[in-house]
């Protein structure tokens, strides 16, 4: 509106109608907003130089018109992204989670239960990013630590779990959250197959707008001082971490909190902070 009309003058006005009109014989023109746009009211065409007019009333009105409209396709297409998100979390969970936990209850094997176990909780994972936008930091960690828990129980692991008392409520992106569970599980299941650990021990921390995991482990399966090429896993975690603009680090022998290894990953924390006052 400024470029069309170059007006001496805009301040913003309360919604007093959905139409733009003419006041004062064309000393100003007043627009309606929309949406969560509040209106305005023009006084002066062309820097005071002129009143407005009944074109610049025709004018005025098709461009607000057509905001309108482009408004409200964004409108449509948002909701049926989210409808069609919410149908494919829906066939995901009656279909292939129903076969996922049908094999969970028929494996032949531990690592065979084990893997349809993680499967299973990875697609539970893509299902809840499906549906909902953000997600709370505080509620992740606390999901996080009961997860991790029954999979220690069932690997006859001891965890222990350091957490800071005060956490910043954060809100993460769906791609945050799906990112951040993955890395966590991703080590979790590396100290519980590919080693034989009979500790846990993981410290959370956040501090200026970074998390901190140390996930550490009392034994590995290999010599700790002989070289070892990263595995699928280790590759996983870092590309994960990377993505989220982190760094990741292991730390053997002695470098270790336990003596076997410990995973350091931090991770800049950029969405949203939220308080209860």
């Amino acid at each position: 509106m400024h470029r069309l009309f170059s007006p001496l003058n805009i301040e913003p006005i309360k919604q007093m109608s959905e139409q733009v009109q003419l006041h004062s014989e064309g000393v100003s023109l007043a627009i309606p907003g929309f949406r969560d746009i509040s209106g305005v009211r023009l006084s002066y065409a062309d820097h005071g130089n002129r009143l407005f007019n009944t074109d610049d009333l025709r004018l005025a009105s098709a461009v607000h018109q057509l905001f309108c409209h482009i408004q409200k396709f964004r409108d449509a297409f948002a909701d049926g992204v989210h409808e069609e998100r919410r149908r494919l979390a829906r066939d995901l969970h009656d279909d292939v989670g129903a076969r996922l936990l049908s094999l969970v209850y028929s494996a032949t094997n531990e690592r065979n239960e084990d893997l349809a176990r993680e499967t299973l909780g990875e697609l539970r994972t893509v299902i809840h990013d499906l549906e909902i936008k953000s997600y709370s930091l505080v509620l992740i960690l606390s999901e996080l630590r009961m997860e991790t828990a029954e999979r220690c129980e069932h690997h006859n692991v001891i965890l222990k779990w350091h957490q800071t008392d005060k956490i910043d409520e954060y809100l993460l992106e769906a791609r945050q959250h799906a990112n951040l569970k993955r890395i966590l599980r991703e080590t979790v299941t590396n100290a519980l197959r590919h080693s034989s650990a009979s500790n846990l021990e993981i410290d959370v921390m956040v501090e200026d707008r970074c998390l901190t995991l140390k996930i550490s482990n009392d034994n590995v399966h290999f010599d700790a001082n002989s070289p070892h090429k990263p595995g699928r896993g280790m590759r996983n975690i870092s590309s994960r971490v990377e993505e989220l603009g982190g760094s990741v680090e292991w730390l053997m022998d002695k470098a270790s909190l336990l003596g076997g290894y410990t995973v350091r990953i931090l991770i800049p924390l950029k969405g949203e902070i939220t308080t209860d006052e």
